[in-house]
């Protein structure tokens, strides 16, 4: 089973974007935490994910930092995360995209997030 983490501070987000992913695609744990600090937690424990979507703006520690966070620790550098932000900033964009990372500007569709994730997990 793939596992999917969420990482947003809106709780609407993280709840719809959840839902689709448990109604479509079943064989896929989702976990949703609302801060980068608790993240961070998570990283100290045994569970990585296959995949992270990733808002940048957060109160606290932004997404963009724990980007480098997560790029630095040996058990989770490998996993491919996708942002996801309400800016239509395009040098967030582009900052994003020099990362080597995808990018998904909220709000977004089903198929949106389903496509993306298409590209990393198989069976989509």
């Amino acid at each position: 089973m793939k596992t999917i983490l969420i990482v947003d501070d809106e709780a609407d987000f993280l709840f719809s974007v959840k839902t689709v992913l448990d109604v479509f695609k079943k064989d896929c744990e989702t976990i949703t935490i609302d801060s980068c600090e608790k993240c961070v937690e998570l990283m100290g424990t045994e569970m990585i994910p296959d995949i992270i979507i990733l808002d940048i703006a957060f109160p606290g520690m932004d997404g963009l930092t724990l980007h480098e966070k997560i790029k630095q620790h040996d058990s989770w550098k490998h996993i491919p995360v996708i942002f996801t932000t309400a800016w239509g900033d395009n040098t967030r964009r582009q900052q994003v995209l020099n990362l080597g990372c995808d990018f998904i500007e909220k709000p977004f569709t089903n198929n949106d997030i389903l496509y993306i994730l298409g590209k990393y997990l198989d069976g989509f």
